[in-house]
């Protein structure tokens, strides 16, 4: 005798015991009563087959074929035997389809909080993104601002500087330097502090010393 094999197998004929039902049904031929016997025969034999290897499925079907078909013609041992087998199956095959279709919607829904949370994820990494981008616009408008204020300022003051006929510390210094130029330099501050510092050769021409609407100046210091 065959060895019963330890686990059943996978699920594959049908989705739900009333659809296997249906593959039971079989249209009965024009055939005799001998062929009858034999096929029923058969059909036990394979079913007892499928049982012993764990097929549900196949020997619930092969064993209610029997029962439908060959009752008739068949003594009520087998026919008890199929029928006892077949209960046993169709309550085992009842309990692993509900299993199937509880597993069915724990998976279904697993995916949809898995998607969800992908989602919400890219969702997230957009936001990041958008706040990022955002700053480093901001930023660089700021900074472009700063350089066109800077650029400005710096315009504004060497026209002020031209506006006001003064030169830079170095442009006097290049100038003082130069043989080929001549020049004049008055120190308008105070007499006391041309005495206490002043250019080399320069003249001091005190603020005071310059009446408002004059061209003359009136109370010189020392030249």
């Amino acid at each position: 005798m065959p060895a019963v094999a330890s686990l059943p197998k996978e699920l594959y004929l049908s989705s739900s015991l009333k659809d296997l039902n249906k593959k039971t049904e079989v249209k009965p031929e024009k055939i005799s009563t001998k062929s009858y016997v034999h096929s029923a025969l058969k059909i036990f034999k394979t079913a007892e087959e499928c049982r012993l290897d764990r097929d549900e499925e196949k020997a619930y079907v092969l064993y209610m074929k029997y029962h439908d078909y060959f009752h008739s013609l068949l003594g009520p041992a087998n026919i008890k035997k199929a029928i006892e087998e077949a209960e046993i199956l169709s309550e085992s095959l009842k309990l692993r389809h509900e299993e199937a279709e509880v597993r069915k919607k724990l998976e279904e829904k697993d995916r949809q909080e898995e998607a969800q949370r992908l989602q919400q994820k890219r969702q997230e990494t957009g936001r990041e993104d958008g706040s990022t981008l955002a700053k480093g616009s901001l930023e660089n408008v700021l900074d472009s601002k700063d350089k066109i204020q800077k650029s400005n300022g710096e315009k504004n003051e060497k026209c002020e500087t031209k506006e006001k006929g003064a030169i830079r510390a170095k442009e006097l210094y290049t100038m003082m330097t130069d043989k080929n130029i001549s020049l004049i330099i008055m120190d308008a501050r105070r007499m006391q502090d041309y005495l206490d510092s002043c250019i080399l050769h320069s003249l001091s021409v005190p603020e005071e010393a310059i009446s408002p609407g004059c061209s003359k100046v009136v109370n010189c210091g020392p030249w």
